[in-house]
């Protein structure tokens, strides 16, 4: 009976350690955004909350004027005041100074398109929505909105019949918008980007896919062309945690319909300071996305709704699901070990003199060694052999808490946390 027991209890603890390490090093499913699929809703943060908006829902086939509100401390969704406005998909979201600003877009009625040029305001502390001035540029849809800490920004969209690459900046103590230099890039509709400091980051976008990528200095109001990102896509997802930028899932367009992947679930990490692209972990929600929504809170970024495109050109799921990224939490230091398959042993950690060796064991013959930094960017992989002693150099790379991950025919076997200082 007691060996009955103990087993019992080995099997819950590696269980659980399963889920840990999982969650560590992809992305940790949080409750859903509330009972409806949706997809072109909006999706940013108002201080430590996220916010949801509006999109079209395919089941029964409606445009929404609801708001939900998420807090990362409880991991509860509260439905807030709707949108007191025309339901809508399609639109523009940003946050500056404890508010949140929402408009443009468009709906259908009868077969018959209308497109937007309302600006609403969102304040959380009342619960209130109030109607700003009409946005100068004109009505339009799946345009791109983002924001400094003091000013909105929308950028490129469609009315309908043509495309635009007109370029806005908000103020929102006058409620004025400036019109600024035009979008040098060659897509209209459904970029994606995100702001670090005082410059924005965009690209992609078009309908059939581009990877295309730009800079705007909001200082010197120019712009310049960046490395771009190394999958084009359109209707992908856009956010930033610290001085690292990050865009993943989104549609491949035309480029790959004679496949089966219209859809993405791959994320990279983009590095200003070196123009730089870097895979990270996908999505791990079991298949690609596009037309989420995006944002980050601290340094946790999210993800969600959407729709996915598979199989046959046009048939299509809908989401309605939440997901985290958080690589600060969850791992212990030493070695994990997960349903005995493998282990993974760090030393010296903290790693001070330039490199750490890992130890490595497992049932296999060849295994994937992944170093992972703070910001869930993949820094280093290497190959390695069923047990093995492995040196890792790491010199060049800055001082944190990063971690060790060790793969075997594509399912993780073990984990690590190392420190370098």
């Amino acid at each position: 009976m007691k060996n009955i027991l103990l087993k019992a209890f080995i099997f819950i603890m590696l269980s659980a350690i399963t889920i840990i390490c999982n969650a560590q090093v992809a992305w940790i499913q949080r409750p859903d955004i509330g009972d409806l699929t949706r997809d072109g809703a909006v999706g940013f943060a108002i201080g430590e909350k996220g916010y949801v908006l509006g999109g079209r829902c395919h089941e029964p086939g409606q445009f929404l004027n609801d708001t939900w509100e998420y807090d990362p401390q409880t991991g509860a969704w509260t439905q807030k005041a709707d949108f007191q406005s025309q339901s809508r998909s399609g639109a523009i979201g940003f946050a500056i100074d404890g508010k949140g600003y929402f408009g443009l877009g468009y709906y259908s009625s009868n077969d018959i398109y209308y497109y937007l040029d309302d600006i609403w305001e969102y304040d959380p502390l009342t619960n209130q929505w109030t109607q700003k001035g009409l946005f100068p540029g004109g009505s339009r849809y799946a345009a791109l909105g983002l924001a400094t800490e003091t000013k909105g920004y929308i950028v490129a969209g469609s009315d309908g019949s043509q495309g635009v690459k007109t370029f806005w900046e908000y103020h929102p103590d006058s409620d004025t918008w400036l019109q600024m230099p035009d979008y040098p890039g060659s897509a209209f509709v459904r970029l994606s980007g995100f702001a670090i400091g005082g410059n924005l980051y965009l690209g992609c976008g078009g309908n059939d896919s581009l990877n295309e990528f730009w800079q705007y200095n909001t200082l010197s109001e120019t712009w310049t062309e960046r490395t771009p990102i190394p999958v084009a896509r359109f209707s992908a997802v856009g956010f930033s945690i610290g001085n690292t930028g990050y865009i993943g899932t989104g549609d491949a367009g035309l480029i790959s319909k004679s496949t089966s992947d219209y859809s993405y679930n791959d994320f990279w990490a983009y590095n200003p300071g070196q123009d730089s692209w870097t895979e990270m972990v996908v999505l791990n929600s079991g298949s690609g996305r596009s037309g989420a929504i995006g944002f980050s809170i601290g340094q946790k970024g999210y993800i969600g709704t959407g729709t996915d495109y598979y199989t046959t050109w046009g048939m299509v799921n809908y989401y309605k699901d939440f997901w985290e990224l958080d690589f600060s939490v969850g791992i212990t230091d030493g070695p994990l070990s997960i349903n005995n398959s493998g282990q993974l042993t760090v030393y010296p950690n903290p790693a001070s003199g330039g490199y750490f060796n890992a130890d490595i064991v497992l049932n296999g013959s060849v295994g994937l060694l992944s170093l992972i930094s703070p910001n869930g960017v993949i820094v280093l992989e290497k190959q390695v052999e069923c047990s093995s002693v492995v040196t890792i150099p790491v010199s060049h790379l800055p001082s944190g808490h990063y971690i060790l991950r060790l793969n075997e025919n594509g399912r993780m076997k073990a984990a690590a946390k190392i420190t370098l200082q």
